[in-house]
């Protein structure tokens, strides 16, 4: 069974995992950002070894805006401890995050100097930093190794699929205002000639999700009227000398295709 752990204990070394279980306004992006800061100080990581992923371009603002106060408020205290020629202690109040500080400089004084100098380089370099969206970063890896993934070299523009129905809906729309009337079907000029409005009403009835199209039925005399008796006997001589070769004579689909050659 795992073990539980708080942020200030929680494992971050090798190839382990943690799950963080919290709801909404419970404090995820702060203790994302606690963690983030153990990482660059526990394990010597700079920004650009760090991913932080997020689902909205929105969360990943906040998140890169809280990090970076995260960095730039234990930069100030590290500096202003290092101007101190009084010893570290051990503070009693503020934040998590600063007693967290406090008590890890005050348990190992030594570690002061090179904090300091670690976390004003993880803020000069925090614009480097992979905080973005899981597609933004998926973009960022393409274009970055464009070579290795056979992508171009330019970042591929994302495009929403309310933005592709809307252009699809304005060309099919275009297209059938400037035909000819008599190049169209009767269910065509009849949406040609009616209002953009009633088009697009029309259009979203059709496209609904469930909707589907309507077989319809063929009766023999137009089966055959369409089908090339020289290629049926070319599927049938195919079928009888290497079709077993390949699909297994249990399939269905191999049964069916059998029935439906030895009956036409």
């Amino acid at each position: 069974m795992s073990a539980t752990h708080d942020w200030r204990t929680l494992p971050l070394a090798g190839d382990g995992r943690g799950l963080i279980e919290a709801s909404a306004g419970t404090g995820k992006t702060w203790t994302i950002a606690a963690l983030y800061q153990r990482l660059l100080l526990e394990e010597r990581l700079l920004p650009p070894q760090i991913v932080v992923t997020t689902f909205t371009n929105a969360a990943a603002q906040e998140l890169r805006e809280r990090l970076r106060a995260r960095l730039a408020a234990a930069t100030a205290r590290a500096e202003a401890l290092a101007t101190r020629s009084a010893g570290i202690e051990a503070a009693e109040t503020g934040s998590d995050d600063d007693r967290w500080l406090a008590e890890r400089w005050h348990a190992q004084p030594e570690l002061l100097a090179d904090d300091r100098i670690h976390l004003r380089l993880a803020l000069a370099e925090l614009d480097l930093a992979p905080v973005t969206t899981l597609h933004g970063l998926c973009g960022q890896l393409l274009s970055e190794h464009a070579l290795d993934t056979g992508s171009g070299f330019a970042p591929a523009t994302m495009t929403s699929g309310k933005a592709l129905d809307t252009e699809l809906r304005d060309d099919l729309w275009r297209r059938l205002a400037q035909s000819p009337a008599h190049d169209l079907a009767a269910g065509d000029r009849a949406w040609a000639e009616g209002s953009r409005k009633a088009f697009d009403a029309a259009l979203a009835k059709v496209c609904a999700p469930g909707i589907g199209v309507r077989s319809i039925p063929f009766d023999a005399a137009s089966l055959h009227a369409i089908m090339q008796p020289e290629r049926a006997r070319e599927i049938r001589a195919w079928h009888a000398t290497q079709g077993a070769a390949w699909l297994s004579k249990s399939s269905v689909w191999h049964r069916e295709v059998a029935r439906m050659l030895s009956s036409s």
